[in-house]
């Protein structure tokens, strides 16, 4: 950890120094595509077991499993049948989903990046980068439409 971490500001050297080797996990984040299909008959998934966000890069695990809920229940109060209405919900999600998930993991390779050639251009395009465009990928990710 000192290794990778040691040169970082402070208290970070100084946490891991006064942390025991054995009290420090890994744990391995792995990705995967969107599934394409999310149910069958009465029986469908949400949140991460539907489309799981991988890294955190955008902070949407959460919000996306919220969305899901609110989006299952209006399908089902509207009274088309259990099953019709599980296929109607995972059809309103699962395009908005499979593309927060790409533009989590887009961020998350380009925030992880180790080139410092590629470092530097990707610092500095973000430098520049006016405030109005910023803004505007943002509000894709916000935005809640079918």
């Amino acid at each position: 950890m000192l290794e990778r971490f040691g040169g970082w500001h402070e208290p970070v050297p100084a946490v891991i120094r006064a942390t025991e080797e054995a009290k420090i996990l890994r744990n391995d984040i792995y990705d995967r595509e969107p599934l394409k299909r999310w149910g069958d008959g009465r029986v469908t998934l949400l949140g991460d077991a539907a489309h799981p966000m991988t890294t955190p890069n955008l902070g949407q695990g959460a919000c996306q499993v919220i969305e899901d809920a609110a989006e299952l229940a209006e399908c089902l109060r509207g009274g088309a049948g259990v099953v019709r209405a599980l296929r109607l919900y995972e059809d309103r999600r699962r395009r908005r989903t499979a593309e927060i998930a790409r533009r989590s993991r887009l961020l998350g390779r380009v925030s992880q990046l180790e080139s410092p050639l590629l470092c530097a251009v990707r610092n500095a395009a973000v430098r520049v980068m006016p405030l109005r465009l910023q803004m505007r990928q943002l509000e894709a990710v916000l935005a809640n439409e079918r």
